[in-house]
């Protein structure tokens, strides 16, 4: 796109693939497996979720009961 750009011969194309759920709310909370915990699936929305969704995932880590509702936000939807 830009053949007169600095060191355009040294691009190496990438993805920035971000994994989303098929209803686009993220996975949060315990996993199946013995302490893994979840914080995935945001897609598109990762950035704007980063803060609150991390932040929900630690207090679960230490035993506290999230700020909201997580209905619908676990594993078992799937």
């Amino acid at each position: 796109l830009f053949p007169h750009c600095p060191g355009v011969e040294q691009a190496v194309p990438w993805a920035c693939l971000r994994p989303q759920t098929p209803d686009g709310s993220p996975i949060l909370g315990r996993s199946p497996l013995e302490n893994l915990y979840l914080n995935t699936g945001h897609g598109t929305l990762g950035w704007t979720n980063a803060a609150a969704s991390a932040h929900i995932v630690a207090d679960m880590v230490e035993g506290k009961k999230p700020a909201i509702d997580l209905t619908g936000l676990d594993i078992s939807r799937f």
